[in-house]
């Protein structure tokens, strides 16, 4: 990487960082900035999938950048839809299964087809009992959507742990694992705003649980996108 790619993408963290600081500040205490929370948030995903992009050229292209920036680029997808956008959630959250089927390709090479496969049955599985009883018990497909993306997080957590314990010595294996039990920490916090979302008349106490969690999400997803986008600029046989 030329010199300044790496001056680049230094200033990117610096100003991934920056804004990290920034939305917290307006979520924790209120501060006032011309952007609202929802818009630095979004841009600071998108400029961790740039901070992938560039720590890589086309030259220098391998599966695992490959799968890497692909999964980064869904992740903006799915936030974009999450924080801009604001509606059609289903979509984004399997726009997120995506990242994470991507993410555990990255983590175990072979039999990629029939794991993707795998995939595929247990969704149209999921699918098929939703339409048997989810009529009948009035049940969200938000949510149904989101066991399936559990499904797939766990599947990837899982592959990074692996790939940890097969060479826990090579930094990038640390990195990654690292990266993905902070995504995990911010979605049990995300599931766990959800349901005090959904409750009526909550007292202060959950009210108070719920701000936390809320705020839990970022402090965990921007430090996991950081450390996953930085992963691109290693290799899984270099330390």
């Amino acid at each position: 990487m030329s010199t300044f790619m790496v001056y680049t993408k230094r200033l990117l963290i610096i100003a991934v960082c920056l804004l990290f600081i920034m939305f917290l500040s307006v979520d924790v205490y209120d501060v006032e900035f011309p952007l609202p929370s929802k818009v630095l948030k979004f841009l600071t995903i998108l400029l961790c999938m740039i901070i992938s992009i560039i720590s890589s050229t086309l030259k220098r292209q391998s599966k695992n950048i490959f799968l890497l920036q692909l999964g980064l680029i869904f992740t903006t997808m799915a936030d974009y839809i999450f924080l801009i956008h604001g509606d059609n959630y289903s979509i984004a959250i399997g726009l997120f299964s995506i990242v994470q089927i991507v993410y555990s390709l990255r983590y175990r090479e072979g039999n990629e087809l029939m794991r993707i496969l795998g995939f595929g049955i247990i969704y149209f599985v999921i699918i098929i009992i939703y339409k048997m009883i989810g009529t009948y018990f009035n049940i969200n497909f938000l949510i149904v959507i989101s066991v399936f993306y559990g499904i797939c997080l766990i599947s990837s957590l899982k592959e990074a742990i692996y790939l940890f314990k097969d060479n826990s010595y090579i930094f990038l294996n640390r990195i990654i694992l690292l990266g993905m039990i902070l995504f995990f920490l911010c979605d049990i916090n995300l599931g766990f705003n959800y349901i005090l979302g959904s409750l009526n008349n909550i007292d202060y106490v959950l009210n108070l649980l719920k701000r936390i969690a809320s705020i839990s999400i970022w402090m965990y997803y921007i430090p996991s996108q950081i450390l996953l986008s930085l992963s691109g600029s290693l290799n899984f046989n270099n330390q």
